[in-house]
């Protein structure tokens, strides 16, 4: 019994220790939804000398689908005319 009690302990620590990490303003999605995931954006390219402009970045959203959450990686590229 004291190592299952243990074992419990531990895995409720990894769980909210796992929490911290989430970036605050995070929103879990609804049933087959996606939200993004805040402070996931990198920018792969930029141009911010001349217009028009031509920028392209990624962002991460968390997606539920039927009651499984995965992680995807969306690619944006947009051109900026002023």
């Amino acid at each position: 019994m004291k190592n299952s009690t243990l074992v419990l302990g531990l895995l409720a620590n990894l769980l909210s220790f796992g929490n911290a990490f989430a970036a605050a303003g995070d929103i879990t999605p609804g049933q087959n939804q996606c939200a993004p995931v805040m402070d996931s954006k990198v920018y792969l390219s930029t141009d911010f000398h001349a217009y028009p402009r031509e920028v392209a970045f990624e962002c991460n959203y968390k997606c539920n689908v039927n009651g499984k959450i995965d992680i995807i990686k969306g690619t944006t590229k947009v051109q900026i005319r002023n």
